[in-house]
């Protein structure tokens, strides 16, 4: 067990926002200038930890002595109300200088703890906030680092964030944005903008994929941070009824170009008693085959068993079910064995970079030989380059989807883009 020191640097709340007054009011210069750093055990940890109560209080400790073994002398640390750690750092002046310090924080605070004959690593997040003119008092730096330590929870464990400018821009456009979706929003405010899926063997697209917009244009208008603020807000069962039907009246313009409409389901939808019927309602009424939609699934080691009934009524109903996110580490090999899947998606991550000889290569060969074992077809998402199109097709992939072959785009364009397709085949 690692040696618990035996004098705490932590201090009260109120001392610590004292020291960063008094690093604030020395006045911020192109030399001088403090940060605030706020680290969290990721949620995963926290939830999934095996430790007991008393070895629990014994890890937070070793944290504690991490961190403070990073303090100088006139830095400072105390513990949120959260359970967060909070450090002022005296020496600190700009974001490069921040984020080499949360490279450290999470270096040094990661290794592994030994505790009582268990062994494990803290999953660390990390929020960086540096003193600039704008900082007049404590909270101002602590929001800034709190900002920043939940934009990092978002990207995973492990992850570090420096605020900045941009962030705060950000920030703003998503407080209004969570503030347009209350009780009274619109969904047609909404868009579904649709990202062609292709047939690697002849170049043709026989799916698209649904994507949430939201109208304006800023990188957190995306689908997944629509889908969080829905979720926050509450609206994401009326949020995913307006999904699926909007999908499937435009799929019926789709059908008959053999077009397969993709359309996600977050785990909050999946667990919802009536949501299969939904589902099929909305294709009966759009007057649609049921395999011309295609859901697509995160399966998860934690994943509800209400969550599989609903992927099995689907199923049974004939449509198809998509694994989506494969190779992240929440989609893993069991899920092919255990649910209905029709098509797996394996993530950018997966191929990104993929070349000759790397590591991927034999990842994605492997995983097309078990999906062609189990009458399932393998796409590659998030294909941005000719080498990594070329090479996921001579692994063996079915279907690629990316940048490389077509943006996102709203349905019009799609449309007029299957039209010249359907020419094309009949020319």
């Amino acid at each position: 067990m690692e040696h618990i020191a035996a004098r705490s640097r932590l201090t009260s709340r109120t001392v610590f926002d004292a020291s960063v007054s008094d690093a604030l009011s020395g006045g911020i210069t192109r030399t001088r200038s403090c940060a605030v750093v706020i680290v969290a055990l990721h949620p995963s940890w926290i939830a999934n930890n095996w430790l007991d109560a008393k070895a629990r209080a014994l890890s937070r400790r070793a944290v504690e002595e991490r961190l403070e073994s990073l303090l100088l002398a006139d830095d400072a640390a105390t513990v949120l109300d959260g359970g967060e750690w909070a450090l002022l750092l005296t020496n600190v002046r700009t974001a490069a200088e921040g984020a080499a310090v949360a490279e450290r924080i999470t270096e040094v605070v990661s290794r592994p703890v030994d505790l009582d004959g268990e062994s494990g690593r803290p999953l660390l997040n990390t929020g960086v906030a540096v003193a600039t003119g704008i900082h007049r008092a404590p909270a101002d730096l602590l929001d800034d680092a709190k900002a920043a330590l939940a934009l990092a929870i978002e990207r995973g464990a492990g992850q570090a964030v420096v605020f900045d400018e941009q962030l705060r821009i950000d920030i703003l456009h998503r407080f209004r944005m969570l503030q347009a979706m209350g009780r009274g929003f619109e969904l047609s405010q909404l868009q579904l903008w649709y990202q062609p899926i292709v047939a690697i063997a002849d170049g043709s697209t026989v799916a698209a994929e649904a994507l949430l917009r939201w109208p304006g244009g800023s990188w957190m208008d995306g689908a997944a941070h629509i889908v969080s603020l829905a979720e926050r807000s509450e609206v994401i069962g009326r949020l995913g009824d307006w999904v699926i039907l909007t999908a499937c009246r435009q799929a019926k313009r789709w059908a008959d170009y053999g077009l397969v409409t993709h359309v996600n389901m977050s785990p909050l939808q999946l667990v919802q008693a009536d949501v299969s019927e939904k589902v099929i309602l909305a294709i009966e009424q759009a007057g649609l085959q049921p395999n011309d939609i295609a859901v697509e699934v995160t399966e998860s080691a934690a994943m509800p068993q209400a969550a599989v009934d609903t992927i099995f009524k689907l199923k049974d109903a004939g449509v198809k079910i998509c694994l989506d996110d494969f190779g992240t580490g929440y989609a893993n090999l069991a899920a092919l064995r255990t649910l209905p899947i029709d098509v797996v998606k394996l993530d950018r991550t997966v191929v990104a970079g993929i070349h000759r000889g790397s590591p991927a290569v034999a990842m994605v060969e492997a995983v097309v030989v078990m999906a062609r074992a189990l009458g399932m077809q393998v796409t590659a998402e998030g294909i941005e380059t000719q080498e990594e199109l070329d090479m996921i097709a001579a692994c063996g992939c079915d279907l690629a989807q990316g940048f490389l072959l077509d943006r996102p785009m709203e349905a019009g364009t799609l449309e007029t883009s299957l039209v010249s397709q359907q020419a094309r085949r009949l020319a």
